[in-house]
């Protein structure tokens, strides 16, 4: 009997990394197929959207959390591209182990400009990497999808912390927009 999943982790990508890893490299790299190309362009808007709710906020904003086990905007930004580490060392064949433990970089230093250009860097790896990964790579993929959920859940984390944040902070003119 398998062992609980490990928390922050899809049991999606533990079992299809089991059931597909051991498949022969039947095809070539080609471009990206529809649903992959829809995936990293769904990627970069959320990137996009993220810059937004980093931007425009006073000093000690991206470190303000709304409860006391809850992350900040820069924390859950920095969270973010930790898996999307992950998905690029799983797609560049490398070791994806996970070493750290949960939540190793939330309270890393962070301003909306460095967050923003890793996002950038991160999203350009990524796009680069997937061009690159062959039919074969089915259990890169699905790994890549799973983990990409991972991302939605925290980025509308930080949608509603930016919410909070804004709500227990009435004199300061909101500049986020989702809905641009």
């Amino acid at each position: 009997m398998p062992g609980p999943p490990v928390r922050g982790r899809s049991p999606l990508s533990r079992a299809a990394l089991v059931r597909f890893r051991a498949m022969p490299d039947t095809a070539a790299a080609t471009p990206p197929n529809p649903v992959t190309q829809a995936l990293l362009a769904t990627m970069d808007d959320r990137h996009g959207d993220t810059a937004a709710l980093l931007a425009g906020l006073p000093a000690g904003a991206l470190d303000w959390s709304p409860a006391a086990d809850a992350n900040s905007l820069a924390g859950l930004a920095r969270h973010i591209l930790d898996i999307e580490g992950h998905v690029a060392r799983e797609l560049a064949g490398g070791d994806s182990t996970w070493t750290g433990a949960n939540g190793t970089q939330v309270d890393a230093p962070s301003n909306a400009d460095l967050l923003t250009e890793l996002l950038q860097q991160s999203g350009r790896a990524l796009n680069a990497l997937f061009a690159e990964v062959s039919a074969r790579d089915s259990a890169r993929l699905m790994v890549a999808l799973a983990e990409f959920d991972h991302c939605a859940m925290h980025h509308g984390q930080m949608q509603l912390t930016r919410h909070l944040w804004e709500a227990a902070h009435p004199g300061v003119a909101s500049r986020y927009e989702h809905w641009r």
